[in-house]
């Protein structure tokens, strides 16, 4: 029973990854830094040092940059593992809020659905989580035109191309951490968990 309980115990520590993203002053992630785990509406008592900063490096999760403060005119999304070297591969300076996709618990199977449409010369990014626990969705809020699958590798989801789980439809097995319609090839306006 304890082996049983142990081997569960490590598995959960294994699958689950705390979104973090750390800023440094200095490029190759040196110099001066700190470390982001929550969703950061407002960055504006940070401008002094996003003003100067020269690389980051995503430890956990994935990271939507906005230029504006609560989400707004996004500029950029990164994954775990990306980073940057220098001011030319990634400008600090305008960002005004950072914040992760999915759940705050990435152990939980999670799947974010968004749209990035171009408002007023902005691109807008628009995000609706869906849990595993609650097994399906449709009737979105908008026309999504992006998924990421927040539970790499272990969490698998069906795609529809019609609101009621009917139509084409394509098995995202976990290994995908981010798909557009360009992949599926069809608008997609439902979701199941499980394949």
């Amino acid at each position: 029973m304890f082996r049983l309980f142990l081997l569960i115990s490590l598995a959960s520590f294994v699958v689950s990854e705390i979104p973090e993203i750390t800023i440094y002053s200095g490029p190759n992630q040196s110099g001066n830094s700190f470390t982001v785990q929550t969703k950061e509406a407002d960055l504006t008592n940070w401008g002094f040092f996003l003003g100067t900063a020269k690389s980051y490096k995503i430890k956990g999760g994935w990271w939507d940059f906005f230029e504006g403060k609560d989400y707004t005119q996004h500029k950029h999304t990164a994954g775990s593992g990306v980073y940057s070297n220098s001011t030319s591969n990634f400008d600090w300076s305008g960002i005004k809020s950072l914040r992760y996709i999915g759940p705050p618990d990435t152990s939980i199977p999670a799947v974010s659905f968004y749209e990035v449409t171009d408002v007023k010369g902005h691109r807008e990014k628009r995000e609706m989580v869906v849990l595993g626990s609650s097994g399906t969705a449709n009737n979105f809020p908008f026309a999504p035109n992006g998924i990421i699958i927040n539970t790499f590798g272990f969490s698998k989801w069906t795609i529809y191309q019609n609101n009621d789980f009917t139509g084409k439809s394509v098995c995202l097995d976990g290994h995908w951490n981010e798909v557009n319609t360009h992949f599926s090839g069809f608008p997609f306006l439902s979701v199941k968990f499980g394949c």
